[in-house]
């Protein structure tokens, strides 16, 4: 999972935005998505957390310094990290049975 916070985020779209032509690429949206994310991602993130099924990344380094960080954890996993993700696929699907 991969942590940044809403200022780091906001630099990075409001620069992003100078060159991305893309028409979210302003504040008002960049708010929207970060509710969305408090509102639906952030409690299922925090049952993984409990549950020891996540690991946490820092977005706010440099590109080459997060694709280290995430290639190591994915390497620790190994083939596990398959069945780890099929597990998961099936307990979120069990829960929305509910």
């Amino acid at each position: 999972f991969y942590e940044c916070s809403f200022e780091v985020m906001e630099k990075r779209i409001l620069e992003r935005a100078k060159t991305s032509g893309r028409s979210d690429d302003n504040l008002e949206s960049l708010k929207k998505r970060f509710d969305t994310y408090q509102q639906e991602t952030k409690p299922v993130v925090e049952m993984l957390e409990e549950k020891g099924m996540i690991k946490k990344i820092s977005a706010e380094s440099s590109v080459d310094e997060v694709y280290g960080k995430t290639k190591a954890i994915l390497e620790e996993f190994g083939d596990g990290f398959f069945k780890i993700s099929k597990e998961l696929e099936t307990e979120l699907e069990d829960g929305r049975q509910d």
